[in-house]
């Protein structure tokens, strides 16, 4: 017993799913043991930490003019190494308890895109190692949701796992024996609170922040008309006066402005079923699809899928935790860990502009 608190300070094994909009920490043996936004506040002199989370996102619009907050991780890779090193770092004692002391050697499980180049796990490596890390393991996005999210058949029959995050929405065919093949669409959770943004600019003449966007999509967005029809008033600055201002949205505003996005997404899965085999296709028709991520928890956006493909559509039972949920289960389970660890060579990947209308730049990867 005692050993065993002596191994949890000096090698503490620790599951990381580092997202664009936010970093969650899981800890063997605890579970999930933080959630913070992946945003971090520097000085802009010394470029020292000043705050990182929560913390730091409640600066952003407010900052003072010495203080400046930045989001170092983009479309679910490092953008900015140096902040990511700081902010992953920040994060692991904050969820760990203590400062990581030369003698501390935390091992890490970390989410990686599947369709991440291998410079970019190779940043991501180089980042948790410089912010601590002893030994760090990557572990597919995919492969990590569909686990997290109890998706994974262990009968061998594949699985489509679409992950709309903040970033990206990656969709994934995995099996118990590993991905299959991924497609990633740069169209998920900000993009929606863009595209919102954009709108109540060029139609109202104004300007709301990133959190009230937000807020417009989770109160009274939809992937389906809302019968009836749905209100709420919007507080922001005109942008040609300066002064504060409020205006009423209705959700079928809303549901307009999404609906292109959403379709996105709905082609980006029809991509990913033309190109799978008769196989996999008859799989689907018993395990179905199964939705993770923040942005799946869009009011209807089940239905929709369900209208639109016809085969079973899921959506987890903890949408917004099942990469880290499924990072986590792997630490307890060293030989699945093993089995499902991401290579760190070059995977052939085939990159796509336009791959269908109205579609952002998406990747294609395949084994």
């Amino acid at each position: 017993m005692l050993w065993e608190r002596v191994a949890h300070v000096l090698a503490p094994h620790v599951a990381v799913d580092l997202g664009t909009v936010n970093t969650l920490i899981y800890v063997r043996n605890q579970g999930i043991v933080l959630a913070e936004p992946t945003a971090i506040a520097v000085d802009r002199t010394d470029g020292s930490v000043v705050a990182v989370g929560r913390d730091a996102l409640s600066m952003l619009g407010r900052e003072p003019r010495e203080i400046v907050v930045h989001r170092p991780v983009r479309s679910g890779v490092v953008a900015d190494y140096e902040l990511t090193e700081k902010l992953l770092r920040c994060l692991l004692e904050r969820a760990l308890g203590y400062r990581l002391r030369p003698w501390v050697f935390p091992r890490l499980v970390m989410g990686t895109p599947s369709v991440s180049t291998s410079i970019e796990r190779r940043a991501l490596l180089e980042a948790a190692r410089r912010a601590g890390g002893f030994h760090t393991i990557l572990i597919e996005d995919g492969i990590a949701a569909a686990l997290g999210a109890g998706a994974l058949a262990h009968n061998g029959q594949a699985s489509l796992i679409v992950d709309i995050g903040g970033g990206t929405t990656d969709i994934s065919l995995v099996t118990a024996s590993g991905l299959i093949a991924a497609y990633s669409l740069n169209v998920a959770g900000i993009a929606m609170d863009r595209a919102i943004g954009d709108y109540v600019l060029k139609r109202y003449g104004m300007m709301v922040s990133e959190q009230m966007a937000e807020a417009i999509k989770i109160t009274i967005g939809a992937a389906l008309p809302r019968t009836p029809a749905r209100h709420m008033v919007v507080a922001g600055k005109n942008a040609h006066t300066g002064a504060p201002c409020e205006i009423t949205l209705t959700s079928d505003e809303v549901f307009s402005i999404l609906n292109g996005l959403v379709e996105t997404i709905l082609q980006g899965v029809r991509f990913m079923l033309e190109r799978m085999s008769p196989e996999t296709a008859a799989d689907l028709c018993a395990t179905g699809i199964t939705l993770t991520g923040g942005g799946s928890l869009l009011t209807d956006l089940d239905v929709r899928f369900q209208q639109e493909f016809g085969i079973p559509v899921f959506r987890a039972e903890h949408p917004l935790e099942s990469v880290a949920l499924g990072l986590g289960s792997l630490l307890e389970e060293p030989l699945w860990l093993e089995h499902f660890r991401s290579e760190e060579e070059e995977v052939e990947w085939m990159t796509e502009m336009e791959p269908f209308p109205g579609a952002a730049l998406a990747q294609w990867g395949g084994r």
